[in-house]
């Protein structure tokens, strides 16, 4: 505020700058972007530098799903170019890990009377680990459980990405 006075009376003059804030957007994956904004104004996405694309890219097998004040409360979500900013602060990146399906299929001669304990699969969620279920085979039979030819029943699998089919595979013993 500046005043002066002269013959005509007195000339005020107020200057009024908005106050700038700085918001902070922590991705725990590919870094940290510290933006400063004017209060009551937006921050885009390109001002952020981080795309959904690259977001998912560095943490494969999770879907990002926005900004945050708290990953836990959707009240507190951060919409780049929408939420107007108010004052400092720190968004966090929420990640939710994917969802892929765990098909069990039989495979091999038939007549062991065994039922497939998951005939409509499991849902797994990505880098969980699955039990590979025990199947007691019958008198004069043999049978085992692989993914990709190389786990047997009784062990456990590390899901991925991508749906994944683990076969059983019965055999009839012979004997000579």
């Amino acid at each position: 505020l500046e005043g002066k006075a002269g013959a005509n009376g007195l000339t005020l003059t107020v200057g009024y700058a908005p106050k700038s804030y700085r918001v902070t957007f922590n991705t725990n994956v590919i870094g940290t972007k510290n933006v400063n904004a004017q209060y009551g104004h937006t921050i885009t996405e390109s001002q952020i530098g981080f795309t959904k694309a690259q977001m998912e890219e560095a943490k494969p097998g999770y879907t990002f799903e926005g900004w945050y004040l708290d990953v836990n409360d959707e009240a507190t979500k951060f919409v780049p170019g929408e939420t107007k900013v108010s004052g400092p602060a720190t968004y966090i990146a929420k990640f939710t890990a994917d969802q892929v399906k765990v098909n069990y299929v039989f495979a091999g001669e038939e007549g062991h009377g065994v039922s497939n304990p998951y005939p409509n699969g499991k849902t797994a969620i990505y880098d969980d680990v699955v039990e590979i279920p025990v199947i007691e085979a019958p008198a004069g039979w043999s049978f085992k459980w692989t993914v990709d030819g190389a786990i047997n029943y009784g062990e456990v699998y590390k899901v991925g990405e991508q749906d994944v089919t683990v076969t059983g595979t019965w055999t009839r013993n012979s004997y000579t």
